[in-house]
């Protein structure tokens, strides 16, 4: 930092800054609900998150789609085509290059 003293004589000063990121907490699917059974091989997918956060969505271990961007509300949603069968589903979210954080999957 420079500063320009009362006598307009330039002074330093020197101050450390330590910066740590920390995961934000993990995303929430709140539909589909845990449990559901559908017809239509679409679902609607949505959830909250840390608000300017991107969220991956995975089916089966496997990642689908693109990463959502979370605006402001804190909400993202997607369409996402399940497979015959059981589909887990599984939110994870990261801001920057913080490593990826997630909840227990949905199935």
């Amino acid at each position: 930092m420079k500063a320009w003293g009362l006598e307009k004589q330039l002074q330093h000063a020197v101050h450390g800054v330590t910066v740590h990121f920390f995961p934000p907490p993990p995303p929430v699917i709140t539909s589909p609900a845990n449990g559901t059974v559908v017809s239509d091989p679409l679902v609607n997918v949505s959830g909250s998150a840390t608000r300017n956060t991107t969220v991956n969505l995975y089916r089966n271990g496997s990642r689908v789609g693109t990463p959502l961007p979370v605006g402001l509300p804190g909400l993202f949603q997607t369409t996402i085509a399940l497979t015959e069968g059981n589909n887990r589903l599984e939110a994870t979210t990261k801001i920057g290059v913080v490593k990826e954080h997630s909840l227990p999957p949905c199935w």
